[in-house]
Order: structure tokens, then sequence, then C-alpha cells
């Protein structure tokens, strides 16, 4: 199913870029239509081939069982059991595939939080069913049986989890809900103060909310003026119905008497004119100036004259954008913190669980674009599967008692450290066809190509780095998992092949990432193939030695046979890359080319 992921990414990156192209262009009537159409298509067919395959592997799981194994010295008791296992996991396929779907999806654009709070939540499900089943001697949901229900049972509570989260806006933050009802308040205040910003030449917004202040520090009650009056309420309802009579009491000031005080010399107004001269410098009214006139510059914010507390004219200047930021204390709030891309996207599709289910309203036009990831990606998925199979076989099949023990050490571990590079492949998957489905096809476009590869070389790089640091540490760490002596040293005959394969595999995954963004399937899809029989083939050649008594087989056979496979399925994925930007290097000299010519012809003809 793995064909899924990957032409999720991929499609749902494209789809972004295009709905972005169209957005700046103003050609878009809603918002990212063709990404909300590719990641509906996306979750209807996860649950399809989910089910499909759910149902396949329930019905095939012994067969397979059988060649994994290899020979019949297992105990049936521990078949049978592995057979419950498989069978009870098949029945959470449907939901694995739409929850690493919808985790694709959120990689296409590029929001990597939405997947990590989702399957933060189901490994915490995950983790109180093992707690609960496992425990259990029931063979039906205790044991391994016990462990599969609540794995599935974490599968559907994750796609439970995404299907909430994608179709529900987030709660408004504490801080976006005072904005709005400050917003709402001043709108109903004052009206002129929410005039368009871009059709007020006059400055209509600045007078109005300096006659704000004005009306704010003219009503500002004094105690020696300070009477009770009954106020008429000037509503409509209230004008034309029978409760005229009805009148509340506020407080009022003389007005006349305060504007004597606010403009003369008299010893009454000397705390009005200190409050004026203050406003006139505030903050406040600067952010008002400066939302009302827009783009105009700090030098036509005129000064006014005023008369002090003593009675002397003196000259203000309002606070400007300059000063203000000059002197103004930090903040005391952050700022609302942004909610992921991709949560409550589909909260306008009217997607709802019917039409989720039914297969006649999936986008036929919109499922075929899936279709050529299927055969190239499922060969790539199974060439690179199949040399983890051959190994187990070989190690299952061939390796004693202490090699077998060593092995399942050092593998625990080797899948431990490889998911730090594996989400190299999908992050190229989402950065790169942003770059790459570009439709100008110039030098920038491919100096940038160019730029994105070798930035995930250099990440490529710093992981292999580090995952070599931690593999010499396996010496220390396989102490915890077992203390006899001769299990340590078959790991420690391990460590320079596990080493060799960490060391490239961050730049395997880079390029093989880089690859798939670029829609190079055919090529990926004939190595894979040639890889499947290969690497194998040579595995198998080990086991036929081994048990001829021709060459003594351990794990450090085993992973020095496929550290090489590795490296050299590095160098061909980068010898791949460097030929495809030579092609776009000319590609991008010939359209210039073209484009000079035209020029001159114009001019020519001019």
């Amino acid at each position: 199913v793995a064909f899924m992921y990957t032409a999720t990414t991929n499609l749902i990156a494209a789809a972004v870029r295009e709905d972005k192209d169209d957005e700046e262009k103003g050609s878009a009537k809603l918002l990212r239509p063709k990404t909300t159409t590719t990641l509906v298509t996306a979750l209807k067919l996860a649950l399809l081939v989910g089910t499909i395959f759910g149902a396949i592997l329930g019905a095939s799981g012994k067969i397979l069982l059988a060649l994994l194994i290899g020979n019949d010295a297992l105990d049936p008791a521990v078949f049978h059991a592995a057979l419950r296992y498989v069978r009870i996991r098949s029945l959470g396929m449907p939901a694995a595939v739409v929850i690493g779907t919808a985790q694709s999806a959120c990689l296409g654009m590029q929001d990597v939080r939405s997947p990590l709070y989702v399957l933060v939540a189901a490994a915490a499900v995950n983790f109180a069913g093992d707690v609960l089943l496992v425990p259990r001697a029931g063979s039906a949901f205790g044991g391994a049986a016990g462990a599969a229900w609540a794995t599935v049972a974490s599968q559907y509570a994750a796609l439970l989890f995404f299907a909430r989260w994608l179709t529900t806006d987030a709660a408004p933050s504490d801080d976006a809900t005072d904005a709005s009802r400050n917003d709402a308040t001043r709108r109903k205040m004052n009206p002129l103060f929410w005039k368009k910003r871009r059709n007020d030449p006059n400055g209509v917004r600045y007078v109005a909310m300096f006659a704000s202040g004005i009306n704010s520090l003219l009503g500002k009650k004094r105690r020696n003026d300070r009477r009770e009056v009954h106020n008429v309420d000037m509503s409509a309802s209230s004008m034309n119905s029978d409760e005229n009579s009805n009148r509340q009491a506020a407080d009022v000031v003389n007005v006349t008497q305060g504007i004597m005080e606010l403009t003369g010399t008299s010893k009454a107004g000397r705390s009005r004119r200190k409050e004026f001269s203050q406003f006139l410098t505030s903050s406040k009214l600067s952010r008002g100036v400066r939302l009302s006139v827009n783009d105009r510059s700090d030098d036509k914010l005129m000064p006014m004259n005023i008369v002090d507390e003593k009675g002397n004219n003196k000259t203000v200047r309002p606070v400007t954008k300059t000063d203000e930021t000059r002197c103004q204390s930090p903040p005391t709030k952050s700022r609302p913190k942004q909610q992921p891309a991709t949560r409550g996207f589909l909260s306008n599709s009217r997607l709802t669980v019917g039409s989720y289910l039914s297969p006649s309203t999936l986008n036929k036009a919109k499922a075929k674009e899936f279709l050529p990831f299927v055969v190239p990606v499922t060969t790539t998925s199974v060439g690179r599967i199949s040399g983890y199979i051959a190994m187990s076989h070989v190690a299952s099949s061939t390796l004693g008692t202490h090699d077998m023990a060593g092995h399942q050490i050092v593998f625990s571990i080797f899948c431990c450290l490889t998911p730090f590079v594996d989400a190299l492949s999908q992050v190229a998957q989402s950065f790169v066809p942003a770059v790459f489905e570009s439709k100008e096809r110039s030098r920038e476009r491919a100096r940038a190509l160019r730029e994105t590869v070798m930035n995930f070389r250099k990440v490529g790089l710093g992981f292999g780095a580090v995952l070599v640091t931690l593999v010499a540490c396996i010496p220390l760490i396989s102490r915890y998992f077992t203390t006899d002596p001769i299990v340590l040293e078959r790991v420690n005959g391990a460590i320079p092949g596990v080493g060799l394969f960490m060391l490239v595999n961050g730049l395997m995954c880079a390029g093989e990432g880089t690859l798939l963004g670029q829609k190079d399937l055919k090529f990926l899809q004939n190595m894979y193939a040639i890889f499947f029989f290969t690497v194998p083939a040579y595995m198998l050649r080990l086991k036929y030695r081994a048990l001829s008594g021709v060459q003594a087989v351990g794990i450090g056979t085993m992973w020095a046979a496929f550290s090489t496979y590795n490296l050299i399925r590095t160098s061909i994925w980068h010898l791949r890359l460097a030929l495809l930007q030579r092609r776009t290097d000319r590609g991008a000299v010939a359209v210039d080319g073209d484009h000079v010519n035209n020029v001159n012809e114009d001019t020519v003809n001019r």
C-alpha cells in the first residue's frame, strides 16, 4: 500500500503549488479547491485499498507465514499464535492505510505537527490497550492476540482523531476572542472607525478617533459638576413601543464648562489640560493615525499647539511609528499560536460519513492520477522489503542459537535507528514537487532544484554521521539486552556492517525521495525489480553455502552483504540525480536561447 502514501504526498504537494499560483493570479474561486479535491479522493481511495489489502492479508496469512519461516522446525503453538496475530492485524488494515494517507497529505502540505498530535494520542490508546489485554490468560484476547487487538484499536482511534482534526475548525484562542470582542465593541461604539482604510483620503478615521478621545476626555466626571438626570432611550424599538416612559439614570457633565476649562487658563481646568496633553502624545492616538493614513510618512504628522497648565503655549508633535517602536515596552502577551495548516481543512468541503463511505461519490478523474504510482511504487516497496525478508529467512533457517539471538538484538536496534532517516524520503517528496512542477523551465528553476537536492544531501550526510555515532554505542546498549558473552561477541561482529549501512542510509533516503519528488518512477521501478531478484539470490546463496559447510555464515556476514547493497543503491540514486540535473540545466539553457531568439525577431520586425 506504499503507493498510496507516495502518490498522496506528491499529488498534494503539486496541488498546493497549483492552488497557490491560482490564488496569486486571482483565478481561484474557492480556497484551495485542487488540494481539497485531491485530499478527499486520497482518503476515499485509502479506505478502499485498505479494505482490499486487509481481506487479502487475512486470507493468505498462513501461506505468507510459511514462506517467511522457510522450514517446519517452528513449534505449532508459536505458528498458530503468529497466524492469529496476523489475522487480527488485518482487521486494522483499512484504518492503517487511511491514517498513513492522511499523514502523507499533511506532509504534502508541509504540516508536521498534525500527524504528531494524532499519532501521540493513538500511541496512548495502544499503550492502554497493551496494559489491559496483554496480561490476560485467554488466547483470543491475551498475549500476542491482546497486543494485536490493542494496535487495531489504536489505529481506529487514530482514524477518528484524524477525521475530527480535518473536519473541525480550531477553537479561537483567548487572545483572538478578546480581540473579536473588542472589535465588536468598537464597531458598536464608533462606526466611523471601521470605514474602509484605502478609501479614506480625507482622514475621516483620524477625525473620528480624535473626536472619540475628546469625547471621552470631556465626558470624564468631575466631583463638583456631577449630577443625576434621566436619559431617554434613543433606540428605534423603544421609541415606537409603549415603554417610552422607561428612562434610565446616567451621569452627564456640563460639556460647555469642560470645553472652557480645556481651552482656557483657569486653575480648575489644569487637570483636564494635562490629560489632553498626555492624550495627544499617547501611543493609542499614534496607532489610530497610522491606521488611517496608511502609507503616509512620519513627517506628514503636523504638530499641534496647546496651552499647558501654566498658561504657556506649547507645541506637541504626535508620537510617530519610529518613536513608538523605540520607546514602547515589549508586549506582555505573546502572539496567538498559529494553527497547523490541516486543522479544519475539510470543514467546508461538505464531506459526510455517508459520502465518504459511498464508492459512487469517488472522483474518478482525480483517482486516475494515482494510477501511475501503483506499479512503480509497489515494485519499489516489494524490492526494498525483499532484502529484509531474505535476510530474516537466512537468519531463521541458517544461524545457530547465539547468532540468532545476536541478530535479534542488532535488528531491534536497527529498527529503532532507521526511522530517523526514513522521514527524509517523505520530506523530500513534499518539497521537491513545488520546485519540479514549476511551469517555467528557466535557469532559476534549475538552480532552485540543484540547491534543493544539495540541501537534502547535506541533511542526509548529517543524519548518517549521527547514526554512525549511535551505532558505535551498540556494545554498551547491547548489555541491557543480554549478559551472555557469546551473544555479545556476535553482536559486536555485526557492528561494522550496520555502521556502513547507517552511514549512507541518510543519503539513500534523500536520493530516493528526491527521485520520487521528480516522478522518476520508471527508473525506480526498473532498479528495484533488479534488486528484487539479485539481493534475495545472494542471500539464498549464503544460506546454501552455510548449510553445505562451504562457508561459515554469521550475522556479521549477513550485515556486510546488506550494507554493500545499500551502498550500491545510494550510489545509483545520486548518479541518476546528477544525470537528471544535467538534463534540467540543458533544458533551461535551450528555453533561454529560444526566448532570446524571439526577442531578437521581435526587434527586427519592429
